[in-house]
């Protein structure tokens, strides 16, 4: 429960700060739930994938950036499949708000699992320093990373396919 707690309430509470930058045409509550649940269900899929990197590349420079590369792409492919691709994508700042939205599901999932693997083994304040360090770190890694990319693709929002694909695939 511990763990629950410092992973998802801090992402929740960055979640309603970026909410609040998008007054004049609120996103659909639901669509922004299914997006952080989506950002969740990505963290289990990333996982064996990042394994197989360490198994490939050992731990270097190489493998983290494999793993940016599959954490980046799960989390725009759970953006697409949740609301990209849906008519709540109805005008640019919906791109970086859907993407954070993920990205913030995501943090908060592998935040979860950070402070419970310490927890388990009875270092309760190693586990506490860790959800304080991921709620300032990491999970604001994964907002700007997400922000870029949606970025990207809001900037192409009216643009030709070739146009949009080549500015995500440059944001990515």
């Amino acid at each position: 429960i511990y763990a629950c707690l410092g992973g998802i309430l801090p992402a929740l509470l960055w979640l309603w700060f970026w909410i609040q930058e998008d007054k004049l045409h609120p996103e659909p509550r639901g669509r922004i739930l299914l997006a952080f649940w989506a950002g969740m269900v990505a963290v289990p899929l990333v996982y064996p994938l990042e394994k197989w990197a360490v198994s490939h590349f050992g731990i270097n420079a190489s493998t983290y950036t494999v793993w940016a590369f599959i954490e980046e792409t799960a989390k725009f492919v759970m953006a697409w499949l949740v609301a990209l691709r849906t008519r709540a994508y109805n005008e640019p700042i919906d791109a970086p708000e859907y993407l954070i939205t993920v990205a913030l599901g995501f943090a908060a999932l592998e935040n979860t699992i950070f402070i419970l693997d310490p927890l388990l083994s009875g270092h309760g304040y190693q586990s506490l320093v860790t959800g304080n360090m991921r709620f300032l770190g990491a999970s604001l890694l994964h907002v700007v990373c997400s922000a870029i990319l949606g970025y990207c693709i809001g900037r192409e929002f009216k643009k030709k396919r070739l146009a949009r694909n080549l500015w995500a695939l440059a944001g990515l």
